[in-house]
């Protein structure tokens, strides 16, 4: 038995094709019990513990270059690379990554969290290398979802041109997070002389291993690629989430990702479903999706409204784009994105959608502190992003009541419109009136001493603190972050208490930006505070622990307001 702890690249090149073997149920069943307790990544790492073996078996890294798409799969890697007594904490604070990460290993030379980089990366390696005469082999490996996203073929496009010895390991598990779409999935998944026509079309050696989980037959396909000096491409056919049966027949994706907590309320996701899925009587949508389908509790939507449902795979910006020519031909649509990944789509929502003033109505998910995926996955740069884009209504609800209402107003509103939400579950009871609301903001507590204004669900948290703590605030819901309720901040200023905007995004743009410049065009003389994220990378950390980094948490909260009554 291997002592996993003091695993390293060098002690796996002496053991035997058996003993490879043997290593390989060791580490698919220290992965199974470490995931099941901390959450994680478990169906991707599952299906590429011997594609991973017999890499370092055969390459010699980190002088040959493993180049994990997104670094999510690169568990047994972490494993082999001396980092399994880190496993307990994963995703947690002390702990390892669930991603690549350059700060924790040499052997990690690649680090993005976000998927379709991987071979444009390789491409700036295998340049490199070029230039420096360097003849170490460079390895990408990339899911077959991954492969169709527009940054995969662009770099397919260039590499073979240039002639770069790349190796492009392509992991065809027929999944994304759920069931691959698209005409690449047809092609991986179909005839050979069809994918292979295709790859050496395009200018690549094509090589294709039937079962992914013989080590003697990636070694040998390995070991001849090694020495093969032009670019490669290799399919390789895996099972996502190898070991557990239902993890292997699942086509969701409820395996991609598992959760350690323990689920008492519907997630924000489940509820914009369920209110989108609601108002289809009275207002039809389209929905548009890129490979997030189940994240987005979506499900139910996709079979009740086939015809009006896509799924577009990892490919944010050809949505972004698509929904906006939807808008231009008087269909309502919704574009169902995470925070994170909204970024990618940047120029399309700006020149697409928002400067035409087109109709489309994005949902963003994930937004705010992200706990356990660390800084490549923060849902806090969004405001910033849309606030500078013409045309557009930003808001955040702070309970399924304002959801709701924003859903209906956004969806009538016929202009570009961001409804933007959190990760974690809503606590109260789904129940809401149905009606319709006018742009404005909301007061919630009434006191004397001292003006806050926030929006989402942490203007519960707030309230609450100002309750139990008997506290003499004015407490308003921002649920319109852009416009701004002029009306109303007037009043606040009127009143001419210190106003804190307390925001859960980056400090560098935002509602206090607004509402400090206001302020200076009308010579208010209200001291404006804020509390936000500082301009720093956020850790993978749990629930509690990123709170409390970015004193997010109810303590540092409540001494954020005392210190501002003072």
């Amino acid at each position: 038995m291997n002592n996993l702890e003091t695993l390293t690249p060098a002690k796996l090149k002496k053991l035997s094709v058996d003993e490879l073997n043997v290593l390989a149920s060791q580490i698919r069943e220290f992965l199974i019990n470490n995931i099941t307790k901390t959450g994680g990544h478990l169906g991707p790492n599952l299906g590429v513990i011997e594609l991973t073996i017999a890499l370092h078996y055969v390459f010699n890294s980190p002088k040959d270059q493993f180049i994990f798409d997104i670094g999510h799969q690169a568990y047994t890697h972490k494993i082999i690379t001396s980092r399994a007594k880190g496993f307990h904490k994963l995703r947690s604070k002390d702990g390892i990554s669930g991603f690549t990460s350059y700060n924790e290993s040499i052997h990690d030379v690649w680090e993005s969290g976000h998927a379709g980089t991987a071979l444009s990366a390789l491409m700036g390696v295998l340049y490199s290398n070029k230039i420096d005469k360097n003849t170490n082999r460079a390895v990408a490996i990339v899911g077959d979802g991954a492969l169709s996203s527009g940054m995969s073929l662009e770099a397919l496009n260039l590499i073979s041109y240039h002639n770069l010895p790349g190796i492009i390991i392509i992991n065809n598990n027929k999944m994304s997070i759920s069931k691959s779409v698209g005409k690449m999935a047809d092609i991986l998944n179909g005839d050979y002389k069809v994918k292979s026509s295709f790859f050496k079309t395009l200018g690549y050696e094509f090589t294709e291993i039937e079962d992914g989980h013989n080590l003697n037959d990636l070694i040998n396909v390995f070991n001849v690629a090694k020495e093969v000096i032009k670019p490669q491409v290799i399919l390789v056919n895996t099972i996502k989430g190898k070991g557990i049966k239902e993890a292997e027949q699942d086509q969701i994706g409820k395996y991609h990702m598992i959760s350690s907590d323990k689920k008492t309320s519907s997630s924000w996701s489940e509820v914009i479903s369920n209110l989108i899925l609601e108002i289809q009587e009275e207002i039809p949508t389209m929905v548009i999706v890129p490979a997030m389908e189940v994240g987005g509790h979506l499900t139910n939507f996709k079979n009740k409204y086939p015809n009006r449902f896509l799924d577009v795979g990892i490919s944010e910006e050809h949505a972004a784009t698509m929904s906006a020519a939807v808008a231009k031909n008087k269909k309502n649509v919704i574009l169902s994105l995470y925070s994170t990944f909204s970024q990618r789509a940047f120029d399309q929502i700006l020149n697409d959608i928002t400067r035409p003033n087109l109709g489309v109505f994005m949902t963003i998910d994930r937004s705010g502190l992200i706990p356990g995926d660390g800084d490549t996955h923060q849902g806090i740069y969004d405001v910033s992003m849309f606030l500078m884009m013409p045309n557009i209504t930003v808001t955040m609800p702070s309970n399924i009541q304002d959801a709701a209402d924003l859903l209906r107003y956004g969806l009538q509103l016929n202009k570009p419109f961001v409804m933007r939400f959190p990760k974690g579950n809503v606590e109260t009871d789904f129940s809401y009136i149905k009606r319709n609301i006018k742009l404005s903001w909301d007061k919630i507590t009434s006191g004397n001493k001292l003006n806050i204004i926030t929006y989402g669900p942490i203007v519960n948290d707030i309230k609450n603190i100002i309750i139990d703590a008997n506290l003499s605030v004015n407490l308003y819901n921002a649920k319109f972050i852009k416009p701004i309720d002029l009306k109303k901040l007037n009043e606040i200023f009127a009143n001419g208490n210190p106003i804190l905007v307390i925001e859960e995004i980056v400090n560098k743009s935002g509602l206090y930006q607004e509402i400090l410049e206001y302020k200076e065009q009308n010579n208010f003389k209200s001291k404006v505070l804020t509390h936000s994220l500082q301009d720093i990378n956020i850790p993978h950390l749990n629930e509690s622990e990123i709170k409390e980094f970015a004193s997010f948490d109810t303590n540092s909260l409540k001494e954020i307001i005392k210190h501002a009554l003072r």
